[in-house]
């Protein structure tokens, strides 16, 4: 798609700003609806950065070192009723790179999200977005590809979503959050080799709390989804099926220092045709510390099972850890330090992936509503086959700007 063709999704995408309401991300509670009105409320940015990367393509020989440049804006509209709120959002991210035109790509996304409270113990909500992205070369499904000749595998996705939160109290000490999102993924680009990821989605996700003292709640969680994929090619299978995972444990929230969400149990992925159902222990867990006002620190861990962009694996059994820390040294200046390594194997096939990276990044507030940053990361994956195996480091320098 041209870059003239590129222009009136992003004129829309800015204008109508439209986005997901991180509220609504997985595993997350509504917001509290307001009780007292707040007027319409924008915030307007803009995002610019340049990047240098010295293994583009993630090649074990042959690098290639490529510079670029990125453009994000994004709009966000908030407004606030006794009992209701509405967000709604719009970003974009253009990016053009200095090997070629098959590199540069151009992001959007858009949707909205309401609360609405029904009682002083009930929540609803509706959410609905809109994300057209693509599938970055390496560590995706064009591994091993042709990189410089081919266009990214670009793929539109539509969700929509609805909660219900019945908060507990100390009267009643059981509460409840129950989740229900449809999501579809199409692909639009190279579709004679990316036809068979097309799927859509259907997940249920209920969590029950009870309430021990006002800080420390155990929960209970089930989840299920159905996944169908549109496209089986001829002599490979079918990956459609379900997902199941049943967990247990403790939430503690904003004791002096310290909070945190621990859950565990076993999920099992079953498949409508192979009959190759997996069951694994599953697990989600992040602890947070904050030893002074100005030190944050979270180390969390978890297991997925997600969805595979090769043909002969089932899916992708990926168990990840993770270190972060966050900084302010002064009222201009703070920093943040993250470091994470996952293991994913692709179920099905001897085909396994251990990923390290390191990050971090400073950032020095130019003023009320501008911010200079500049970050580093390294990444280094040794997999089965060793022809996948790579080292990378990135570079970027950026500005990040409120212009409201």
């Amino acid at each position: 798609m041209g870059a003239r063709s590129h222009f009136l999704p992003l004129a829309i995408a800015v204008a109508v700003a439209i986005c997901t309401n991180p509220v609504f991300g997985q595993d997350a509670e509504l917001v509290s609806a307001s009780d007292a009105e707040k007027l319409g409320n924008w915030q307007i940015g803009l995002k610019t950065e340049f990047t240098v990367n010295d293994n583009f393509y993630h090649r074990r020989d042959n690098k290639a070192s490529v510079a670029g440049g990125t453009v994000a804006p994004s709009v966000e509209y908030n407004r606030s009723t006794p009992g209701l709120n509405w967000t709604t959002r719009a970003s974009s991210k253009a990016s053009a790179y200095s090997f070629g035109s098959a590199d540069n790509f151009f992001d959007y996304e858009a949707g909205t999200s309401l609360t609405y409270k029904l009682s002083a113990r009930q929540r609803v909500g509706l959410f609905a977005n809109y994300q057209h992205r693509h599938d970055p070369y390496g560590t995706d499904r064009t591994d091993g590809s042709d990189a410089e000749v081919r266009k990214l595998d670009e793929w539109n996705r539509p969700q929509l979503g609805a909660v219900y939160q019945f908060d507990p109290s100390r009267q009643a000490r059981l509460g409840w959050i129950l989740r229900g999102t449809w999501t579809a993924r199409d692909y639009v680009t190279n579709e004679a080799e990316t036809d068979f990821l097309d799927r859509s989605s259907t997940t249920g996700d209920l969590t029950v709390l009870l309430m021990i003292t006002p800080k420390v709640f155990a929960l209970g969680q089930y989840l299920y989804s159905e996944t169908t994929y549109d496209h089986v090619e001829t002599g490979t299978p079918d990956r459609s099926g379900s997902f199941e995972a049943v967990l247990g444990g403790i939430r503690w929230v904003a004791t002096a220092k310290t909070s945190g969400d621990f859950r565990a149990g076993r999920a099992t992925r079953r498949f409508d045709q192979t009959g190759s159902d997996f069951d694994a222990p599953y697990w989600r867990a992040g602890w947070n510390w904050t030893p002074t006002a100005r030190t944050h620190f979270r180390l969390s861990t978890g297991r997925e099972f997600r969805e595979s962009y090769r043909r002969a694996a089932s899916f992708i059994d990926s168990r990840w850890y993770e270190l972060y820390w966050n900084q302010d040294w002064n009222l201009r200046t703070y920093t943040t330090l993250s470091t994470r390594f996952s293991t994913n194997e692709f179920r099905g096939t001897a085909e396994v992936h251990d990923l390290v990276s390191v990050s971090g990044r400073v950032t020095y507030r130019l003023s009320g509503a501008a911010r200079l940053f500049a970050r580093y990361q390294y990444r280094t994956r040794e997999a089965t086959p060793e022809t996948l195996d790579f080292d990378q480091a990135t570079l970027a320098i950026g500005v990040d700007v409120d212009l409201n």
